[in-house]
């Protein structure tokens, strides 16, 4: 009997690894206060905001962040937080299963197949609300901020980015699965 991580399905090793970035990805975007910033190009305010902080330039040189629990924010911002550490939770249990998967070489197991395909497709619904609801509503922070400003005035930012790059490689890990499922079957 052989090494199983060395005679594993390679389906099942690029999953593992699409998961493993994915999750790592969703580390960097949850913590970062990057996911919007305000439009300079329309207002003055150097300002943007995360998940979790919100950050403003300060006059004197440098940046002062507070959490969004020491303002009023919409429910959206909550919505957001929340489908984001739902995503974190389901993806660390997708990671594991996979890693089970590859270490025990697990390929004729349709079990394990099976859960890692549920973590990763429910992992990407998550992962896919937490961004939308995000997309959708970050206009209100800035319009409250520049109430008379009628135009968008706020941008997404790079934070925002990998998020997406995020969901994409969830979504290919499902892809992944699936296509491993299909090729046991045919077995």
């Amino acid at each position: 009997m052989g090494n199983p991580v060395k005679e594993g399905s390679l389906y099942i090793k690029i999953s593992a690894l699409l998961m493993f970035l994915a999750l790592f990805l969703h580390f960097i975007s949850m913590g970062a206060p990057d996911w919007a910033k305000a439009n300079e190009d329309i207002t003055n305010r150097k300002e943007h905001i995360g998940l979790w902080r919100y950050c403003v330039d300060t006059i004197g040189g440098g940046t002062a962040c507070n959490a969004f629990v020491d303002i009023v924010v919409g429910d959206w911002i909550r919505a957001a937080q929340g489908f984001s550490i739902l995503a974190l939770f389901v993806m660390l249990g997708a990671v594991a299963v996979l890693i089970i998967c590859v270490v025990n070489g697990d390929d004729d197991d349709p079990r394990m197949l099976m859960i890692g395909i549920i973590l990763t497709g429910v992992a990407a619904l998550f992962k896919l609300i937490e961004v939308a609801t995000f997309a959708c509503t970050y206009q209100e922070y800035f319009k409250n901020k520049d109430p008379g400003i009628w135009e968008d005035v706020g941008v997404l930012s790079w934070a925002f980015g990998v998020a997406v790059a995020s969901l994409i490689l969830n979504c290919a890990t499902v892809v992944t699965l699936v296509l491993e499922m299909a090729q046991g079957s045919e077995k």
